[in-house]
Order: C-alpha cells, then sequence, then structure tokens
C-alpha cells in the first residue's frame, strides 16, 4: 500500500514539474521529514529506473518506515498532505 501510494505521489509529482520543490517544504511535524525523503527517492527511482541506486535507497527506507510501529501508519497520511500542498490541484 505504501509503495503505489509512494509511486502515484511521485508520478503526479513529476508530472507537475514540481519534484524540486520537495526539498523546500516546510516541515510541520517529524514525520513529515521522512515522508519528503520518501517521496524524493520515488521521484528519482521513477526516473532512474528500477534497478537503479535511488531504487535500493528508496526500498530500504520504506523498509525502515514499515518496521517501525509508530510510523508506519501516520506515513500514508503524512505523504497524503504533503502532496496536497505540493500539488496545484491537490492529491
Amino acid at each position: 500500500m505504501m509503495l503505489e501510494l509512494a509511486y502515484r505521489i511521485a508520478a503526479r509529482i513529476r508530472a507537475s514539474g514540481r519534484q524540486r520543490k520537495l526539498k523546500d517544504m516546510t516541515i510541520n511535524l517529524p514525520i513529515d521529514c521522512v515522508a519528503i525523503s520518501v517521496i524524493d527517492l520515488a521521484c528519482q527511482a521513477i526516473s532512474q529506473g528500477e534497478f537503479s541506486t535511488e531504487m535500493s535507497e528508496f526500498d530500504g527506507l520504506l523498509d525502515q518506515v514499515a518496521a517501525d510501529p509508530a510510523m508506519a501508519p501516520r506515513m500514508g497520511p503524512a505523504m497524503k498532505k504533503l502532496a496536497e500542498r505540493l500539488l496545484p490541484a491537490g492529491f
């Protein structure tokens, strides 16, 4: 679920040309920092391909998030909120 959501958000952000603005986003909650990293790595993985270093880093970060019982249930909503803030038409 988290993988698909991250890819959908990353694809929309890349299509809008706003992937460079990810690094400039204001972090409201600590989880926002991780959500930005997940979405940024997903954008890079999409552009570099599934056998790239970025894809390995993306998979590793998602594994870390999934293994953290406090972070895993909050990651999806955090990514959606960031996408809504970044995309002009929302997500």
